[in-house]
């Protein structure tokens, strides 16, 4: 998979510039809600032993949690400003 962002082109047979923004802006305020969610999920310590290792392997998984809900959320920021852009 390529990191290509595709962009919907605004024109007068498509869906109008303000709901494309609109319709991003919702994905986004749903994507920090999730993010904040994450957040307090974070891995604590007391939950994870005595088992050696366990909570390092939780932290890795909360981090790749973080860095996917963070790359979806620049590729739609990115996405909106493209939209926002065009004339």
């Amino acid at each position: 998979m390529d990191n290509v962002i595709v962009t919907p082109i605004v024109h007068l047979n498509g869906t109008s510039k303000d709901a494309l923004l609109e319709q991003r802006e919702d994905v986004y305020q749903a994507l920090r809600t999730v993010e904040c969610a994450l957040c307090q999920m974070a891995p604590n310590g007391r939950d994870y032993y005595p088992e050696p290792g366990r909570m390092e392997k939780a932290q890795a998984q909360h981090k790749r949690r973080m860095g996917m809900v963070g790359m979806l959320l620049e590729e739609i920021e990115a996405e909106a400003c493209a939209i926002g852009k065009e004339e």
